[in-house]
């Protein structure tokens, strides 16, 4: 409302919330699951996010959830995924874009 005030554009809803997704990616900020990809490689991530936008994901985060409640940090395992493709699907995750062109063909067949 100020940037509107002062005859600036007022960003959207939409692109705040782009905005925000991007900065928790970039960040381990308020993370509260560990994204497990091939080799063990531990991604940090928000459920909520995963949950809004990967919905069949939405199991594994009710079993991360139950994790977390006996103490234990919350995982959710891409069984198999190398963590390069792992990296490129959150990427999509929470900002929408993919990646995919930055993988060689085997990972991006992953995607």
């Amino acid at each position: 409302a100020m940037a509107a005030a002062r005859g600036g554009p007022q960003p959207s809803l939409a692109d705040d919330v782009v905005a925000g997704f991007r900065a928790l990616r970039e960040g381990a900020e308020l993370s509260d699951v560990d994204v497990i990809a091939a080799g063990g490689e531990r991604i940090p991530a928000h459920r909520v996010v995963l949950a809004v936008r990967a919905p069949a994901l939405r199991a594994d985060l009710a079993r991360a959830a139950e994790d977390r409640a006996r103490g234990g940090r919350a995982e959710v395992l891409l069984e198999g995924v190398p963590v390069q493709v792992a990296e490129a699907f959150l990427d999509h995750v929470y900002t929408d874009v993919c990646r995919a062109d930055d993988l060689g063909d085997d990972d991006a067949l992953h995607l």
